[in-house]
């Protein structure tokens, strides 16, 4: 995780900017575990009154003097990621409905789409956005032409595929045709 956070910082900087602009005070959202989170969630310092629900302990305390409720999700904890991770986190946030859902992806790539490394990771992010009012997927550059060994179901139409870079027409044209828009904040 240490070293995921350095690479492409300022992309993931510029990325987690942008989507806490969207974001108002008083609102719940979903952030999964990972770097590019993570840096939303010290992006929204400005941001008060917020109810979060996470299942990564960095972010949990990251964010908590900004929350009037921070839901940490239970499950098994994943030692690399330290985060929660597995059925029963999965089956918690189901229960759950948000104005926002932020996740990562793995991988984008304009033949798989998005992937992801785990079986676990791929269900977790899917409910999260299948729960979400507005929906994000963050995609930093580094992230472009990386295919996971999971691919992820398409999200909902209207989710937004949040990059830092433009990628190859070929992934804008998969996202587009499958019924998802893009923001790109270089």
């Amino acid at each position: 995780m240490a070293s995921r956070t350095q690479l492409n910082a300022s992309g993931k900087t510029r990325i987690a900017l942008a989507l806490a602009a969207q974001i108002p005070d008083g609102s719940s959202l979903f952030l999964d575990n990972g770097s590019s989170t993570f840096a939303l969630a010290q992006a929204l310092h400005a941001r008060m009154d917020l109810m979060v629900y996470t299942n990564d302990f960095a972010i949990a305390q990251q964010i908590a003097l900004n929350c009037r409720e921070l839901i940490m999700l239970g499950g098994k904890v994943d030692t690399q990621e330290m985060a929660t991770i597995g059925i029963e986190t999965t089956v918690q946030i189901s229960q759950y409905h948000v104005d926002f859902a932020v996740v990562s992806a793995g991988g984008l790539s304009a033949r798989t789409l998005l992937t992801d490394f785990s079986k676990e990771a791929v269900s977790f992010r899917t409910q999260m956005l299948l729960n979400g009012g507005t929906r994000f997927v963050i995609a930093d550059h580094a992230k472009f032409g990386v295919v996971g060994q999971m691919a992820m179901p398409t999200p909902p139409k209207g989710t937004c595929i949040m990059m830092d870079q433009r990628p190859d027409p070929e992934v804008l044209s998969a996202i587009t045709q499958n019924g998802m828009i893009f923001q790109i904040t270089d």
